[in-house]
C-alpha cells in the first residue's frame, strides 16, 4: 500500500510541476516576465476606467518598457505586434478586445 500512496504522492508532485511550468512559461514574453491574466469573470464588460483589462494591458506596457531590448526602437513595432497578439488571444470578447488593443495603441506611441 505505500508504494501506492508513494507512486500517487509523485504524481501529485510532478502534475503539480508541470502545472507551474506551464504557468511560468504562459507569463513570460521574449524573456520578459508578465503579469498574471486576469481570471475568467473578473471583467463586467461595462468598459470601465479601472477595467482588469486595461491595468493588465497597462502592466503588461510597463514590464515591457523597463526590459533593456525595448530601448532599441527599430523593435518597437515587433514588440507592439507581439503585445497586440497576445493581448488578442487572451481576450475572448471580441468588443472587449478591441477596446483594450485601442487603449494600448494610444498608450503604446
Amino acid at each position: 500500500m505505500s508504494s501506492r500512496f508513494s507512486s500517487i504522492l509523485k504524481s501529485s508532485i510532478i502534475t503539480k510541476k508541470l502545472f507551474n511550468q506551464k504557468k511560468f512559461l504562459s507569463n513570460t514574453f521574449s524573456g520578459i516576465i508578465l503579469p498574471e491574466i486576469p481570471e475568467k469573470g473578473s471583467c463586467c464588460g461595462s468598459g470601465c476606467q479601472n477595467c482588469v483589462w486595461l491595468v493588465y494591458a497597462e502592466d503588461v506596457l510597463n514590464a515591457i518598457k523597463n526590459h533593456p531590448d525595448f530601448k532599441n526602437k527599430s523593435d518597437r513595432k515587433k514588440v507592439y505586434n507581439n503585445i497586440e497578439l497576445l493581448l488578442a488571444n487572451e481576450i475572448e470578447d471580441p468588443n472587449l478586445r478591441e477596446f483594450i488593443l485601442m487603449d494600448v495603441r494610444s498608450k503604446f506611441n
